[in-house]
C-alpha cells in the first residue's frame, strides 16, 4: 500500500503489515498516529471502508512529539507546536473517513527540540519537554516557553542539551515522570 502524500514527498512510502493487523485495528476500532523526525512525517494508519489498510502522511519539519485525543492532535515540530482539530461532526464522513484533522493553532516556540508533549486534564494546558533547555515547560504568548520544572542537577536554564531530557509520562492528567539520557565522559 502506498500512502497518500503531499507534494513534498521525495519517495513513496510502502506500508507492510502482518496478516491480522487490519483485523486487529478494526476490532479495537482505532487508528494509529506516529511521527518520524528523520523524514519529518506525521503518519496516520487505519482501515478504510473496503477493509484495507489506509495511510495518510503530512510533512512537518522535524515532527517529533505527539499527543492525541479523539478530536485533536498536538504535534511538535522544529519551531512550533501544532494543534490539529477534527472538523467533522459525529456521523459525518469525508471521502469515507470519519475524522478530518485541520491545523488550527500553531504556537511558535523557536528551536526548543521538543521531544514529547501532553495536555493537562484539568486546565488543558500544553506541557512539553524541551531537550534544549533541559526542562518541562508550557507555551507562552510572550516567550519561547514558560519553564515549569528542571532536574535538580541542572544549575540553570541555558540553551544547551545537558542531560537529553526527552520523555514525559502523565498520571491522572498531570506530569509525573520524565526520562533522560545522561552522558558519560
Amino acid at each position: 500500500m502506498l500512502l497518500q502524500s503531499n507534494a513534498q514527498a521525495a519517495l513513496p512510502v510502502e506500508i507492510l503489515a502482518s496478516h491480522h493487523f487490519i483485523d486487529w485495528l478494526q476490532l479495537q476500532q482505532i487508528s494509529l498516529a506516529f511521527t518520524t523526525y528523520q523524514s519529518s512525517r506525521l503518519m496516520l494508519l487505519g482501515v478504510n471502508d473496503r477493509h484495507q489498510l489506509s495511510g495518510f502522511e503530512r510533512f512537518f519539519d522535524r515532527a517529533m512529539g505527539l499527543y492525541t485525543t479523539p478530536e485533536r492532535i498536538y504535534l511538535s515540530s522544529k519551531f512550533q507546536i501544532w494543534q490539529l482539530d477534527n472538523v467533522l461532526t459525529p456521523g459525518q464522513l469525508y471521502d469515507g473517513y470519519d475524522k478530518l484533522y485541520i491545523p488550527r493553532i500553531a504556537y511558535t516556540t523557536g528551536d526548543l527540540d521538543i521531544h514529547d508533549l501532553a495536555v493537562e486534564t484539568d486546565n488543558q494546558r500544553i506541557i512539553f519537554i524541551s531537550t534544549t533547555l533541559n526542562c518541562l515547560a508550557t507555551v507562552s504568548d510572550r516567550h519561547s516557553c514558560i519553564p515549569l520544572w528542571k532536574p535538580k542537577f541542572i544549575s540553570s536554564l541555558v540553551n544547551e542539551d545537558r542531560c537529553h531530557l526527552n520523555g514525559l509520562a502523565m498520571v491522572n492528567g498531570q506530569p509525573r515522570y520524565v526520562t533522560l539520557q545522561l552522558y558519560s565522559k
